[in-house]
């Protein structure tokens, strides 16, 4: 059961205090093999019949049965790139064979990174994709695409890059998009391509969830020449061989967001997992979502597609952010909500699994609401709001744990945020669209920490952040490695 009594402090500002902290991958045993095998050992020893050769794997297969007795030597090793050298025969016996077959293990990520599809305004609003180190902003990759929409897979032995292409962002509705699955080289500094998949339903930028071999995503497809809602799965389970599949689920309420969690109840590494379907029913004015009942459609994906019970969560007055928790199994909703005529903003956290199972929190006043992230190891929500009064935009943070709350002024439209692990931010890009002309002097990414004392938060812009000037991001993807480490 999630713990309400965190919820049950009383709201209150905090001065903005700066801090920074590293948040660390776990030290992953280095595995993930594209081919079978681990490491080899050499074979049997000097004896009546040579013991066989070891398991395979790593770079170099395991030696063949040395020295032999009066029978033949031992078996041959497997595994390994490169087969292993036959055993050396004895007087009665023969060695083994040479080692077969081989490995290759994906290394841990080594440091933050952000991927994002968006235009370059110092180069004719190209469109590009760029890599930025997650520690001060910096390029470290780029090239001309123009990308529809990014997922990242940060499970062990997966440190995968879903990047959607299409011919315009956002997607047209009704146009296929083309996927490439990359990894990213953090010596190198550049990407290997795994695997494509062409023809695929377009993808809602930021309405993607990946679950263990899955990638579920809203689309759409065209009934009778019009867009309609749907989910897309995705099995990922081999990266260069990604597949699509079918999703039966149908629904006539408006399909708003999406979030997940890995795996099952009695065991998060099983393949796939839960999904929350984020619905809009009974609207009163459809554009706005005015007077909407927000429900959550749990949907189970591993070997078949299970729906579960819906759950009603509130009435809102415009769209919610929705955010998936990797640290805690958790899902965590910002909800622009009427409370006796006056417009506030709800917090939800609930189990994905059984969103019934939910604790609730009146956190501040708002009209609207953009993104919505949480600084995991410190227990800090963070969204961008639109306020109904001075100062309009801002990225407001509050304790989860003590229901404090405190926020800085943005000076732009609230949009998507992300969380991102290796330094423990909050990344907060703006895409002006077509309000106005970006503009190759102007920086449209910050960074911002945030923390926690039990009681108080901070949040703070970090000055070690420079974004490039002129990238204007419309969609991107941080890289968090799991499972997250807290120091």
């Amino acid at each position: 059961m999630l713990d309400q009594s965190r919820f049950a402090f009383a709201l209150g500002c905090l001065a903005v205090l700066a801090c920074s902290v590293i948040n660390k991958p776990d030290d992953v045993k280095p595995g993930g093999s594209t081919t079978s095998g681990s490491g080899g050992t050499s074979g049997g020893s000097m004896g009546s019949g040579g013991a066989d050769g070891g398991t395979g794997g790593g770079s170099v297969g395991g030696a063949g049965g040395s020295m032999g007795g009066a029978a033949t030597g031992g078996s041959a090793g497997t595994g390994g790139d490169m087969g292993g050298s036959a055993g050396e025969t004895s007087s009665g016996g023969t060695g083994g064979s040479g080692g077969t077959g081989g490995s290759t293990t994906v290394p841990p990520p080594t440091v933050g990174l952000i991927a994002v599809g968006g235009i370059d305004a110092t180069d004719d609003d190209e469109s590009v994709l760029a890599v930025l180190s997650a520690a001060t902003g910096e390029v470290v990759a780029s090239e001309a695409l123009q990308v529809g929409a990014i997922a990242y897979d940060g499970a062990p032995e997966r440190d995968a890059w879903f990047i959607f292409t299409s011919t315009k962002f956002p997607p047209d509705p009704k146009q296929p998009v083309d996927l490439q699955v990359r990894r990213f080289d953090d010596q190198k500094e550049e990407w290997t391509t795994l695997s494509t998949l062409i023809g695929i339903p377009p993808p809602r930028p930021g309405q993607l969830t990946v679950l263990n071999n899955r990638l579920v995503y809203l689309s759409h497809r065209l009934v009778n020449n019009a867009p309609v809602e749907q989910i897309t799965v995705l099995d990922t389970s081999d990266l260069e061989n990604v597949e699509l599949l079918e999703s039966e689920f149908t629904t006539e309420s408006a399909m708003i967001g999406i979030t997940g969690a890995r795996g099952s109840a009695n065991n998060k590494e099983a393949l796939g997992g839960i999904v929350n379907l984020m619905l809009a029913d009974g609207c009163r004015d459809t554009s706005a979502l005015a007077d909407c009942d927000l429900i959550a459609q749990p949907i189970f994906f591993g070997s078949q597609e299970t729906p579960g019970v819906a759950v009603t969560i509130t009435t809102m007055q415009a769209l919610p952010a929705f955010y998936t928790a990797r640290l805690e199994e958790a899902t965590h909703m910002a909800v622009p909500i009427l409370d006796g005529g006056a417009n506030r903003l709800l917090m939800v956290e609930a189990d994905p699994r059984d969103p019934s199972d939910q604790a609730t929190f009146d956190v501040t006043s708002g009209i609207g609401v953009g993104g919505l992230a949480i600084s995991e190891c410190y227990d800090v929500a963070a969204f961008t709001r639109l306020a109904t009064s001075v100062p309009a935009e801002t990225l407001y943070a509050f304790n989860l744990s003590g229901g404090l709350g405190t926020s800085t002024e943005l000076g732009h439209a609230p949009q998507e945020i992300l969380y991102e692990s290796f330094h423990e931010q909050v990344i907060v890009p703006y895409d002006p669209g077509t309000d106005e002309p970006p503009d190759p002097e102007a920086s449209y990414l910050k960074a911002f920490v945030t923390a926690s004392n039990g009681v108080g938060v901070a949040i703070s812009e970090r000055s070690e952040f420079e974004a490039p000037l002129g990238l204007v991001p419309q969609t991107l993807a941080t890289r968090i490695a799991l499972p997250i480490e807290c120091d």
